[in-house]
């Protein structure tokens, strides 16, 4: 049916964006040091801050996490340099998977196909170019790994188990919607004891209890209404 709905150019769809759902220990760990740090990052401020012995501002919070999240970006990874080679590699790929299952391709418009795989990966590169035109480079310097204010503190993280049952439950239960979407996301979920959500550009990071009576459907209901925005 994949391969039949491709080489019919009436099915096909030019909704190439993407959804990408993670649990970044650095993003995690960022969150968590809020609280030690006594900083106010809406909505990350229900949180009760902690005496410590050493102080952040807001402003270098900001920047961590914003190249923490820039260096992440899926975009960086859609760089083509050849699209019609690339797209050429795409169609034998398939057929010799296709040959390997015995099925005939007889019926199938190679064509079509490959003017869909064009448009397809035509538009990955775009991306591309757009977070290039963005950041210039994804060689960022993540600064607040080497700031002894907290590089220790981030090595006891590394050290510690922080596992949720429930992120680990959504990182599996959220499917691609049907259709397509015209955009890009990528969504961070992190340890946090309530429910919340905070967009910043391509990226949304949202808070997840551990408590196991946690309704992660509210998670997932909000996951869908962001990828229909």
């Amino acid at each position: 049916m994949y391969f039949k709905d491709l080489s019919d150019p009436e099915k096909h769809s030019n909704k190439f964006g993407m959804i990408q759902l993670d649990f970044s220990r650095k993003v995690d760990f960022l969150i968590s040091i809020l609280a030690k740090s006594g900083i106010r990052f809406s909505p990350f401020d229900y949180h009760t801050p902690q005496v410590t012995g050493y102080l952040i501002t807001l402003d270098e919070w900001r920047s961590w996490l914003s190249q923490t999240l820039v260096k992440n970006d899926p975009r960086w990874l859609w760089r083509v340099d050849d699209i019609e080679l690339k797209a050429d590699s795409r169609i034998q790929m398939h057929q010799n998977f296709l040959h390997q299952l015995g099925i005939q391709e007889s019926n199938l418009n190679w064509a079509n196909i490959r003017a869909y795989f064009i448009k397809e990966i035509t538009w990955l590169d775009e991306q591309y170019r757009q977070v290039v035109q963005e950041y210039s480079t994804p060689e960022i310097e993540e600064e607040w790994m080497q700031d002894k204010r907290i590089s220790q503190d981030w090595e006891v993280y590394l050290r510690t188990n922080h596992s949720n049952p429930n992120i680990e439950e959504l990182l599996t239960a959220i499917k691609h919607p049907e259709g397509g979407i015209n955009s890009v996301h990528k969504a961070y979920f992190v340890n946090y004891p309530i429910f919340v959500k905070c967009s910043i550009g391509l990226n949304t990071i949202i808070g997840v209890p551990k408590e196991p009576d946690f309704n992660i459907q509210s998670v997932i209901d909000e996951i869908e209404r962001l990828v229909r925005e």
